[in-house]
């Protein structure tokens, strides 16, 4: 989303050595390895969420940010 293209995420890989994971957790840097995705259609703001169960479009949200000194 917001590009409607459809693929498969082939792999997860966690911090900057990118160890493969299973789970990330907020605050954590991911890289995802996708396929059938055009990825000149992928910027900035693009959403990836299950096909079955897509990212509604809003014109707010409520969201709550921690900081880390």
């Amino acid at each position: 989303m917001p590009a409607g293209e459809r693929g498969l995420v082939k792999s997860l890989e966690r911090g900057t050595e990118n160890e493969k994971a299973d789970l990330v957790f907020a605050g954590e840097h991911a890289t995802l390895l996708l396929s059938g995705v055009d990825m000149m259609k992928v910027t900035t703001g693009s959403v990836v969420c299950d096909a079955a169960s897509p990212v509604r479009a809003v014109t707010r949200f409520q969201a709550r940010y921690v900081l880390q000194t």
